[in-house]
């Protein structure tokens, strides 16, 4: 719950809690995750949905990793000595 919790957030779902409790906030951002995926809007975090929230993650950061990876950004702006 936790990781999908964070995964969620990531992805600009209202989550209150990323500690893993279950809370009303994340069965709501879990149902419209699932909506917004075109699943069933069942509420419950299964393999297949936390799939598919890794999966999102990671194209998430992938298409804005330019201005997501701060590391990269930090590293770019020492090397370039701004």
């Amino acid at each position: 719950v936790g990781d999908m919790q964070m995964y969620l957030s990531f992805l600009g779902y209202n989550v209150d809690r990323k500690d893993g409790y279950f809370s009303q906030a994340t069965l709501e951002a879990v149902k419209q995750f699932q909506k917004d995926q075109g699943l069933e809007e069942t509420g419950e975090i299964t393999p297949d949905l936390v799939s598919s929230a890794i999966s999102a993650t990671a194209r998430k950061w992938h298409d804005g990793k330019d201005t997501l990876d701060t590391q990269m950004l930090k590293a770019l702006e020492v090397v370039s000595g701004k």
